[in-house]
């Protein structure tokens, strides 16, 4: 009878909350990092997860920074290369 009369359990987040994006990707601008945050949140979400915890969301970007870091090493200025990639790589996944 408790559990019948108990107040229903909050779950999932109370409200949106900044998450600190990885120490190893720190050095990375802003704007970067926003966009490795979309790309692993999409990439995560077309798995089928819902709601991807803060650590999947960091797993993914390192893991989406991996993948794309190589490609730019060359690049006159990796940092646009890497915005670019990032870009083309978010617009990809939003026409899948």
């Amino acid at each position: 009878k408790a559990m019948i009369e108990a107040p229903r359990m909050r779950t999932g987040r109370k409200s949106p909350v900044t998450i600190a994006d990885p120490a190893e990707l720190a050095a990375l601008p802003d704007d970067v990092r926003a966009l490795l945050r979309s790309v692993a949140t999409l990439s995560v979400q077309r798995l089928g997860v819902r709601d991807p915890s803060d650590a999947m969301i960091a797993d993914e970007m390192r893991a989406q920074f991996a993948t794309i870091a190589p490609s730019v090493v060359s690049a006159p200025d990796r940092n646009v290369a890497l915005r670019d990639v990032a870009q083309r790589l978010l617009r990809e996944l939003h026409e899948e």
